[in-house]
């Protein structure tokens, strides 16, 4: 007994939960929230759990956090995606922390596959998010790509999960143009306003930062493109919002 839930939201992921679930399978409890998924998503996972709970689908995953969550029952609880990875070494660390953690939520650090290159560098590493904590103390606003509220104080956890990203720029482009709509929907219910010159400067600044300044340009072709999609997100929900004032 390890006193920990893991819990995994899924929409059409036969590609990836397999290789998800059997890393989670360490876990007292293992948790699917499928979001009405058309493939062989939800049958792959009966292997690996019963626990699975039919969800209607979101605009973005961050709107179905709250009650995926809710449904773990373990003193501690683990966020994973399915396109992510628990490594041995993230196991052990976790059934350590969770045994005689000090802190009520834990930043874990994720090691993303992308553009065929595992990233060293620049903003994908290390790509910090909290993912683990105790149960009760960690709730979303439903904002996409947002850091959630913990009840309490953060530690930082060694070992990283692995995240196997889309392999090419369309499909990242794709995600981006998503992304952006629902986040300048967001933003403009809230009133946030975006200038002409924040529009340009801030997804320059962005670029910058992870290419320069993180050193992306350590990681070669796949650290130039991924500078370039991270910035080309901020770009695109500005200028989707400016449309929107």
């Amino acid at each position: 007994m390890n006193g920990i839930s893991v819990v995994v939201n899924t929409r059409n992921e036969e590609k990836n939960i397999a290789r998800c679930l059997e890393s989670a399978s360490f876990a007292d409890e293992l948790i699917v929230v499928d979001m009405e998924s058309e493939d062989k998503t939800v049958a792959i996972a009966q292997g690996y759990t019963q626990k699975i709970f039919p969800i209607p689908k979101t605009r973005v995953i961050e709107e179905a956090r709250n009650d995926s969550i809710a449904k773990a029952t373990q003193p501690w609880v683990f966020i994973l995606d399915a396109d992510e990875v628990i490594t041995s070494s993230l196991r052990e660390e976790l059934v350590r922390t969770a045994q005689s953690g000090q802190y009520n939520g834990y930043y874990v650090p994720e090691r993303s596959l992308i553009f065929g290159k595992w990233l060293k560098h620049g903003w994908a590493w290390p790509d910090y998010h909290i993912r683990f904590f105790r149960r009760g103390n960690l709730s979303y606003s439903g904002i996409v790509h947002e850091t959630p509220k913990l009840n309490g104080s953060t530690g930082y956890l060694k070992n990283p999960i692995l995240h196997y990203h889309v392999s090419s720029a369309s499909e990242f482009l794709k995600k981006n143009r998503h992304y952006a709509k629902v986040k300048a929907e967001t933003y403009k219910s809230q009133g946030r306003r975006v200038s002409f010159p924040g529009l340009i400067l801030k997804p320059l600044l962005i670029f910058l930062y992870g290419y320069i300044f993180k050193l992306g340009f350590l990681d070669g072709m796949a650290g130039l493109k991924h500078a370039f999609v991270v910035a080309h997100q901020g770009f695109l929900w500005r200028r989707m919002l400016r449309k929107l004032q």
